[in-house]
């Protein structure tokens, strides 16, 4: 078997790994659903900005 193959398999179930992974995606899709917020967020003040004006 390839070692290195061997040290990935190893690797991806070590449980720390995953949660480690797993954390990373959240932070990731968090901070992803933040810049869209805060896109949605200037869009809406746009719109009453011209509503106002």
């Amino acid at each position: 078997m390839n070692p290195f193959k061997l040290f990935k398999k190893i690797f991806y179930q070590t449980p720390i790994f995953n949660q480690f992974v797993f954390c990373h995606s959240v932070i990731a899709f968090l901070l992803h659903m933040q810049i869209h917020i805060l896109h949605f967020t200037c869009k809406v003040k746009i719109i009453q900005a011209n509503w106002t004006h």
